[in-house]
């Protein structure tokens, strides 16, 4: 699969969400994001089971295409803290309004930076799902974290002792 065939295509300056599933992107990977002219208008990104790695992640979330992105949906490649950190020291990370990064190997660590972030202040949705997380995530939201807008939160399947789920209802 060729993605830079497809970027140059004149529709592409219409797209708005840009979803990528179960595609292999080579060695390639999304470099070819990270250099396209079309994509001003994508607002949602979905990479998911692509075997993209973790550089790439990072050059994206550093690159001036996708300006008007504001949705970042990764799942299924385990790309680790890596990804985690880079979003916390992105320019981008002040116009998200949603991040899900479920199954992507995150420590409890790089979560906590995630929820501590100021940046992402504006984060309406955040889906760490699948994530081996534990009570620490819990404990870190109960003491506060700096998303304010923050009206969604999935946190399924990750490794949350029974009990500490309720405490954040208290």
């Amino acid at each position: 699969f060729r993605l830079h065939r497809y970027l140059d295509h004149p529709v592409m300056k219409h797209v708005q969400e840009l979803e990528l599933y179960s595609t292999d992107l080579g060695e390639e990977g999304l470099e070819p994001l990270m250099h396209a002219t079309t994509l001003d208008q994508v607002r949602t990104l979905t990479i998911s089971d692509c075997n993209v790695q973790p550089d790439h992640v990072v050059g994206l979330l550093h690159a001036r295409s996708l300006l008007s992105l504001s949705e970042l949906h990764i799942c299924w490649d385990s790309l680790g803290d890596e990804v985690a950190y880079a979003i916390t020291e992105s320019w981008r990370a002040e116009q998200l309004r949603t991040l899900e990064l479920t199954r992507a190997n995150l420590s409890e660590k790089a979560a906590t930076a995630l929820m501590q972030c100021p940046q992402l202040a504006s984060l309406q949705k955040l889906d760490l799902s699948h994530n081996a997380l534990g009570a620490t995530v819990i404990q870190h939201l109960q003491e506060g974290t700096t998303m304010h807008s923050l009206q969604a939160l999935e946190l399924c399947d990750c490794d949350i002792p029974k009990g500490y789920i309720g405490r954040l209802s208290s």
